[in-house]
C-alpha cells in the first residue's frame, strides 16, 4: 500500500521467505516486481498456499519489499501464517480380561491417533465405576499414570 497517491508510476521487488513454513512444501514461493499506476495505492502479492492433511502447528513465511522506484520504503516485511485446519481424533478401544480364580490380571486399552502428527499428543484418563467397583473388582492405576504421552516414530 502507498501512503499517499502518486503522479508517478511506482515499482517495488517483493519475495517470499521461509521462516517455520517452508517453500515447496507448505506455501509456492513468488518473487517479482509490483508496479502501481499513477493515482493507485494498493495492489495484492498472492501467495498460494499448498495443503496437506497432517496436523502441525501453524506456519509463517515472510514477504519481503525492496527497491522502490519513485517511493521509499516503510514497512518493509509481513509474515503470512498458514493455519493448521487438520486435527488428529484420539479414540480408545474396549478391552477385556478374564478375572481369573485369584491373584490380578490387566486390561490393556488402545489408544490410537487417527494420523500421525509431528505435534506431541498428551491425553490424561481416568477410570470409573461401572458394573465393576474399583478397589473391589479393580484397582486404580498408580498415582503417577494419569497421563501417557505419545510421540511420532
Amino acid at each position: 500500500t502507498l501512503s499517499v497517491a502518486s503522479d508517478l508510476e511506482v515499482t517495488v521487488a517483493y519475495a517470499t521467505a521461509d521462516d517455520t513454513a517452508s517453500a515447496g512444501a507448505d506455501y509456492r514461493a513468488i518473487s517479482g516486481e509490483l508496479r502501481f499506476a499513477p493515482g493507485q495505492t494498493e495492489l495484492t502479492a498472492s501467495v498460494q498456499v499448498l495443503g496437506d492433511t497432517t496436523p502441525e502447528a501453524d506456519e509463517t513465511f515472510m514477504l519481503t519489499l525492496s527497491g522502490p522506484v519513485n517511493a521509499e520504503l516503510g514497512r518493509t516485511e509481513a509474515t503470512g501464517t498458514i493455519v493448521n485446519d487438520d486435527t488428529a481424533l484420539v479414540s480408545v478401544a474396549d478391552a477385556r480380561a478374564e478375572e481369573g480364580d485369584g491373584g490380578m490380571a490387566n486390561i490393556n486399552f488402545n489408544v490410537t491417533l487417527s494420523v500421525a502428527s509431528d505435534l506431541e499428543v498428551t491425553v490424561a484418563y481416568a477410570t470409573a465405576d461401572g458394573t465393576a467397583s474399583a478397589g473391589t473388582d479393580s484397582r486404580p492405576p498408580a498415582a503417577n499414570s494419569d497421563s501417557h504421552r505419545a510421540r511420532r516414530r
